[in-house]
């Protein structure tokens, strides 16, 4: 190796022989090795001695490196330039308290508003938090519902009801059927005294009525699920709710595309239905009174109560009739769809709980179960 460093020196000290001829003063030639460095001085050929006030200045030696073969036993940490300032000290913010300030500035960039690393939420970030995390769930869930409430609603089983409602209404609008039970009604049952409920009931079918109290009931039970008043509540608002959405698309259409008109609007065959002429074939009353008390009959087991709230259901397609506004089969239709939209919205919750799926904490170990019902 020693070799190696001092042949190349030699020969530029062959090269520059010319040009230090005569010269005094001392050549100084480093042939540094990343090992062995080596200084060389030499003189001029005249063969003086080189003055004794020269001596050789040592050149600044690399820094030692490995070879690159090597492989270092540790990782070398990288070295960079912060490109941010020094973290300072941030000032205090109008209605912030002095204990929840953060002690620097990239405290405050990590946390957002307030709060140090590792340090817990405040109350109302959590709650913030928790929240929004429940609505998520929440509305994923109620989708999920909803679709399936659609496919109950309009394929299997409540399809063909459906359609044999409509047979069966078909026969009675489109004859003289619907006519004559009007005018049986007029005559024989009609009475001053029950124009009165039926005004009542008459505010029990609009749907901008109901719509905010299945809203609200639903919200307050929301609150307070572990109680039985609670998730009745909330129970009862909730399927309302949905069953009206399930139910709307039906009624709507069918309301149009036969074309029914109400009672005396079109002489004595307003019953009839031509396709697009009118949008009343299907009573909107009948159809969203009767809900409330559908839901409610599902809910229980009593008889009693389940055949008391069923009665109930008629009490607005009652009132319909009693002020002349529907005939028989439109309001049969509406009560009909009602029923079907909350068979589907009953059979979408026993379906979502035959299998349960939660936590499983147990002495020894831990894990999900899994529930099956039948």
């Amino acid at each position: 190796m020693r070799l190696r460093t001092i042949l190349p020196a030699l020969l530029l000290t062959l090269a520059t022989s010319s040009w230090c001829r005569g010269q005094d003063r001392l050549q100084t030639v480093a042939a540094v090795d990343p090992e062995h460095p080596v200084m060389i001085t030499f003189v001029p050929f005249d063969g003086e001695p080189p003055p004794t006030a020269a001596q050789p200045v040592p050149l600044p030696l690399p820094p030692k490196t490995l070879p690159p073969t090597t492989t270092p036993s540790t990782p070398l940490a990288p070295s960079f330039t912060p490109l941010m300032p020094p973290a300072q000290e941030p000032q205090e913010q109008p209605g912030m308290p002095r204990s929840l300030m953060p002690r620097t500035t990239a405290d405050l960039v990590m946390s957002g508003y307030g709060v140090g690393p590792g340090q817990p939420l405040p109350a109302w970030q959590a709650w913030c938090d928790k929240s929004w995390n429940g609505l998520c769930d929440f509305s994923s869930d109620e989708f999920h519902k909803v679709v399936c409430d659609f496919k109950h609603m309009y394929w299997g089983k409540n399809l063909v009801c459906m359609g044999v409602a409509l047979a069966a209404a078909a026969p009675l609008a489109n004859t003289h059927a619907d006519q004559g039970i009007r005018d049986w009604y007029v005559e024989r049952l009609k009475t001053s005294s029950g124009d009165g409920w039926a005004s009542v009931a008459y505010q029990m079918g609009k749907h901008f009525n109901v719509i905010p109290v299945y809203a609200i009931v639903g919200g307050v039970g929301l609150m307070f699920p572990d109680t039985w008043v609670g998730s009745t509540a909330f129970t009862w608002g909730e399927r309302s709710l949905r069953s009206l959405l399930v139910g709307v698309p039906a009624v709507g259409i069918l309301q149009v595309g036969l074309g029914g008109s109400r009672p005396n609007e079109n002489g004595p065959h307003s019953s009839y239905w031509h396709p697009l002429h009118d949008n009343n074939s299907v009573s909107g009353h009948a159809f969203v009174g009767s809900i409330p008390f559908l839901v409610a009959a599902s809910m229980t087991e009593n008889p009693w109560m389940k055949g008391a709230f069923f009665l109930g259901s008629f009490f607005v397609p009652w009132a319909r009739v009693q002020q002349d506004a529907h005939y028989f089969s439109q309001v049969a239709l509406g009560w009909t769809f009602g029923f079907l939209a909350a068979q589907s919205v009953l059979q979408t919750d026993i379906e979502n709980r035959r299998v349960l799926v939660a936590p499983l904490d147990v002495p020894g170990t831990q894990g999900i179960g899994v529930m099956f019902r039948y």
